[in-house]
């Protein structure tokens, strides 16, 4: 069950946006104002935020600018608002915010816009996990083949040596040893 954090002032609009969404089978946690709603956030992960952006004591800008400033913040960010105003839109979409709705809204428009949201953070969680075990794989291949040419080495001219060593002189035997230090070293580099 996805968990979402409403940040919302008006109670009325908060209880509605709960109901709404708990019915569409969320979990909902709700938060009266920006700085309620940090400390909720600082407390537990979610995996979609909704806030208001006036608000008392923390505005939604600064909850969003606040949240930001940690490059780990990766969680969808929906605005809703009262005010239509085209600097307010684009201070929220500089910031960060992945939508904006506009009170009053619809049933259908604020889970569309929660579903299109949760989606697209879905598939981008899925494409850097792919990216992350490709990265993966390509590191184990190149750090096996570093690791075993030196160790093949090693290994073989431990053999050499094992397997000769009461007919080899002193110089074929140091020219043995010094290849066996080269590989070692390799190893450590």
């Amino acid at each position: 069950m996805k968990k979402i954090l409403v940040i919302e002032d008006e109670h009325d609009i908060r209880d509605s946006i709960q109901e709404i969404l708990a019915f569409a089978g969320y979990q909902v946690i709700l938060a009266s104002n920006g700085a309620s709603g940090l400390m909720e956030l600082m407390r537990h992960q979610y995996d979609l935020i909704i806030c208001d952006v006036m608000m008392p004591e923390m505005d939604g800008f600064s909850l969003l600018a606040t949240l930001k400033k940690d490059p780990a913040f990766v969680t969808p960010f929906i605005f809703l608002t009262a005010k239509v105003q085209v600097n307010d839109l684009r201070n929220g979409m500089n910031l960060g915010a992945d939508d904006y709705l506009h009170k009053p809204f619809k049933s259908k428009d604020l889970l569309a816009a929660i579903e299109t949201r949760l989606a697209k953070h879905e598939k981008l969680n899925q494409l850097q996990a792919q990216k992350a075990a490709m990265l993966e794989k390509t590191i184990e291949l190149m750090v096996g083949h570093e690791f075993k040419t030196p160790m093949n080495g090693i290994i073989n001219f431990n053999a050499l040596i094992a397997e000769n060593a009461s007919s080899l002189n002193n110089e074929t035997l140091q020219s043995l040893c010094s290849y066996l230090q080269i590989s070692a070293e390799r190893l450590l580099t």
